[in-house]
């Protein structure tokens, strides 16, 4: 009968990273095609996949772009900012008023009422200042949903610069 060397059971360091390697790799992997999964499913069912964050948010509705920012404008002038509303909840969501921060914001389209998937638009007038070369605003639109009353918009309105406002003293 021969007699052999004990065998060694424990682990070598270099077992147990390269164990715990592979596992951290599988879970990122896995993660990564969940991720990949979800976001395609958002997509597809809600047409963006910013649309279907709003959807994770609560938003019955949801806004192409919540903060606008126009610049070169003509000091002086009118100005239309125009925001894509889409409902991405199962049931029509009426919008049934609006006010705005400053009387120089007129909303021009409510009341409407957009049917599930609908996409509709609300124009925002802005008359801007001579004497304010940038103006900010905000926008509330009113809905007659319980769960999501409220959509609240902003625009940022800046004058292009002329020589004649280049050249006006300080007062």
């Amino acid at each position: 009968m021969t007699h052999s060397e004990p065998v060694d059971l424990a682990p070598t360091t270099k077992t147990v990273l390269t164990s715990g390697f592979r596992t951290s790799a599988v879970i990122l992997t896995l993660t990564l095609a969940l991720l990949a999964v979800g976001a395609g499913y958002g997509r597809l069912r809600f047409g963006s996949i910013s649309a279907a964050l709003d959807s994770l948010r609560g938003r019955l509705v949801h806004v192409d772009e919540r903060d606008k920012s126009i610049s070169g404008v003509r000091a002086g002038s009118q100005v239309v900012v125009s925001y894509a509303l889409t409902n991405i909840s199962e049931r029509p969501v009426s919008l049934i008023g609006a006010s705005s921060s400053c009387s120089c914001t007129v909303v021009q389209d409510p009341p409407m009422t957009l049917a599930s998937s609908e996409t509709g638009t609300v124009s925002v007038r802005i008359s801007t200042s001579e004497d304010k070369p940038t103006l900010s605003g905000t926008i509330r639109l009113f809905t007659d949903e319980p769960r999501s009353p409220e959509i609240a918009l902003k625009y940022t309105v800046r004058a292009a610069h002329s020589l004649a406002t280049a050249l006006r003293p300080e007062k």
